[in-house]
């Protein structure tokens, strides 16, 4: 039975909508002609593989910018991985639009999150949801997907792991982690990336009521 919910947050709950775009509109700048779901695909496998910070830096992004570029067999030229950070830097944040199923949920909802100390004041401006319990990477001094990240959630809920439910959109730091854990995994994957993927998965938030 479940007794809690837990959920991650960027591209789960928080996202910036566009952060795609711009990159687009870059690449163009510089004569790239990359289709908007080329860009998309190798973002999140970038994603996937490459360790984020709790808080990141300039040096990051254009490291990271440069990954991009040569995933899509293109020249990481200073200039252009420059180009990607300005028409990135400072997008807003926005809370996805499947969210108003959490106010009808009926059981406790947590946070769990790679994240910096300035999360709970972004929850506070794009929810007015009392979440039960908030976990900060940065606060608790290590990071999804490691085991401790997942025995501190145990911890702060007071429940056994086969009692919480752990929602993300990534299979290295939610989903297979949570697994490992004993929690009940749900991967939202809103863009079919993990399309063979057999575990429990949803598109939707909305979806989420018929597993409880």
């Amino acid at each position: 039975m479940t007794k809690a919910i837990f959920f991650d947050v960027a591209n789960t709950l928080l996202h910036k909508p566009a952060l795609m775009e711009s990159i687009l509109v870059a690449f163009k700048k510089f004569g790239h002609e990359i289709p908007l779901s080329q860009i998309k695909t190798n973002h999140q496998k970038l994603t996937e593989e490459i360790v984020f910070p709790d808080e990141t830096t300039k040096e990051f992004y254009l490291g990271f910018n440069a990954k991009l570029c040569e995933s899509l067999n293109m020249e990481a030229t200073d200039s252009l991985v420059n180009e990607i950070f300005e028409a990135s830097k400072g997008l807003e944040w926005a809370a996805f639009d499947d969210l108003l199923v959490l106010k009808e949920l009926s059981i406790p909802i947590g946070i769990a999150s790679n994240w910096d100390k300035s999360l709970r004041t972004k929850l506070k401006h794009y929810f007015s949801y009392d979440f039960r319990w908030i976990l900060v990477s940065e606060e608790l001094g290590v990071k999804k997907p490691h085991s401790e990240f997942f025995d501190k959630m145990l911890e702060a809920s007071g429940f056994e792991a086969n009692e919480i439910m752990f929602v993300g959109d990534s299979m290295r730091l939610d989903i297979n982690p949570s697994k490992n854990a004993g929690m009940q995994a749900v991967l939202i994957d809103r863009n079919n990336f993990y399309s063979a993927y057999n575990g429990v998965k949803i598109n939707s938030m909305n979806q989420l009521s018929s597993l409880l």
